[in-house]
């Protein structure tokens, strides 16, 4: 018999009773898990209060967590530099360790409805009775630590399919949040500790506050951008939301930005070598997966697949695309050229294309206006300044060998024009 009345709508509704007991068993163990997590954090806090900022500084990164969150993770891991639900490291290309343990955190209040078939002991009719409730789930979240490369190679280190990352992997690494006041902290240690008498803060009067009000923790700041796919036709079909998170990195060197998209893959974006001197000197060349100077021919021009080449559908994109930045729309995805990866430039269905334009242009918004477009730019001049530079001398020497053929040339007219006039001067 289940521990607890069965819903009767969503998945738990198809659960054998069997299954909804250890569903509820294992919830049951995680809500003690959060809870001893949340009393064993306050605790170490009100022993020593001169922790507290430091405490501050890791609820900024478990941000958007709430403060009793971060108390509750940092009760179980400590170490945490991040600390996600299963399905998110899913959509980053990472699973979770087979010996993982799960940290256990609160989710926000949910207000529920629970029916039961109530019998009249006067009457002996049965009614439906309608119970409105509030709980608080709790639900199982893993650090980074927790998570090894799924679908191949890490995008951000490199390291194999299922291995373990090093610590200086941007996964791993901790991210920038706002650090909570020591108020706000304050607070919720009082909440936690109120049964045995409070969070006794006298002992933070003696300590100077480190961080002024605004103060961000330093770390990683994650982009993010978002893609409409479509609902399938049918009934009652709404579109979905697909959300990236995304890192990039200028390379000074080659003068471009590598953009590190996490379940999608990377795309490098830089000046247009070729539209210099041009019509439209500001395009853009954006090429699909990690193409470096040094790569191979046949992956240059899309014939074979990059390192991280992004996988749409299906399908793996190749080469590279010109775009003029001022073309890019919202509402169409033909400004873009996608192509898979084969000979001879092979298009994309229109859905892949779809998706594809959607990332790329917000990558292109982001590379517009990122700190470090100006000096991308400026290294990607320096880089191809001697060839260009050889290429205006030899155009320049060309004009010069012209203009001594010209003065040549004129000289030689203008004796002609005077030889001539002289003739006619002396027929007069």
């Amino acid at each position: 018999m289940a521990t607890r009345p069965k819903p009767t709508t969503g998945r738990a509704a198809d659960m054998t009773d069997a299954e909804w007991d250890a569903f509820c068993a294992r919830k049951d163990a995680g809500r003690a898990a959060a809870h001893a997590g949340q009393m064993k954090a306050a605790t170490a806090l009100q022993q020593h209060p001169e922790m507290i900022d430091a405490f501050r500084v890791f609820a900024a990164r478990m941000h958007p967590y709430s403060i009793g969150n971060a108390l509750r993770i940092f009760g179980q891991d400590p170490s945490a530099t991040r600390a996600d639900a299963r399905f998110f490291w899913g959509g980053n290309d990472r699973r979770i360790r087979e010996d993982a343990a799960p940290v256990w955190i609160y989710a926000p209040k949910v207000e529920r409805t629970r029916k039961e078939e109530v019998t009249d002991p006067k009457t002996g009719q049965t009614e439906t009775v309608e119970e409105h409730y509030s709980t608080w789930p709790v639900e199982d979240v893993y650090p980074a630590s927790a998570t090894v490369p799924k679908n191949g190679p890490c995008i951000f280190c490199g390291t194999d399919e299922g291995g373990t990352c090093p610590p200086g992997c941007a996964v791993m690494q901790p991210v920038a949040g706002p650090i909570p006041s020591r108020d706000d902290v304050v607070e919720v240690l009082h909440k936690t500790l109120k049964a045995v008498g409070g969070f006794d803060a006298s002992g933070l009067d003696e300590l100077d506050d480190p961080f002024p009000d605004g103060a961000t923790a330093p770390g990683l700041t994650w982009h993010t951008l978002s893609v409409v796919r479509p609902a399938a036709k049918g009934k009652g079909k709404k579109d979905k939301t697909r959300r990236y998170r995304f890192l990039h990195e200028a390379d000074l060197e080659t003068g471009r930005i590598r953009y590190a998209v996490a379940g999608f893959g990377v795309i490098w974006i830089g000046p247009d070598t070729y539209a210099y001197g041009g019509s439209d000197p500001d395009t853009l060349r954006v090429e699909y997966g990690d193409v470096r100077p040094t790569s191979d021919y046949r992956i240059k021009n899309g014939s074979m697949p990059a390192p991280y080449a992004p996988v749409v559908y299906g399908i793996t994109l190749g080469g590279y695309a010109i775009v003029s930045p001022e073309k890019r729309t919202e509402d169409s995805r033909f400004w873009l050229n996608v192509w898979r990866v084969g000979p001879y430039h092979q298009g994309v269905p229109d859905a892949t294309r779809d998706h594809t334009a959607q990332v790329v242009r917000q990558l292109i918004d982001h590379y517009l206006t990122c700190p470090e477009r100006a000096d991308v730019e400026a290294a990607h001049a320096r880089l191809h300044a001697p060839k260009r530079a050889a290429e205006h001398a030899d155009k320049a020497a060309k004009l010069r060998a012209e203009m001594e053929d010209l003065q040549a040339k004129l000289a030689a007219e203008e004796a002609a024009a005077a030889a001539q006039s002289a003739l006619i001067g002396g027929q007069q």
